[in-house]
C-alpha cells in the first residue's frame, strides 16, 4: 500500500484488502503492538513456469498517516540473514 492507500486509516485498508482478489503485500509496514507486517511481505506465483516473487514496499508517507503501524526502512525489511 502507498501512502493515499492509508489516508481512511488502518481499518479501511483491511477492508480493502479483504475486498479485492489478489494479496495486499508489504514487507516494511508493521503492527506497532506486535513488530510484525501488516500484511504478507511477499507473494509468490508461477508466471510462465517459472516462481516469481513479489516483494511489498511501501514509503515512509505510508506510516506517517497511520498510528498503529511502523515503519521500517526498505533496505532493512528486505534484507536477508
Amino acid at each position: 500500500p502507498g501512502n493515499a492507500d492509508v489516508t481512511f486509516g488502518i481499518k479501511r485498508l483491511r477492508q480493502l484488502a479483504d475486498m479485492v482478489e489478489f494479496p495486499f503485500v508489504c514487507c516494511n509496514l508493521l503492527e506497532a503492538s506486535t513488530g510484525e507486517p501488516l500484511f504478507a511481505p511477499y507473494a509468490l506465483r508461477k508466471v510462465g513456469g517459472v516462481m516469481v516473487g513479489i516483494v511489498g514496499v511501501t514509503t515512509p508517507l505510508a506510516d506517517m498517516a497511520l498510528e498503529t503501524t511502523n515503519f521500517r526502512a526498505p533496505q532493512d525489511a528486505v534484507a536477508i540473514d
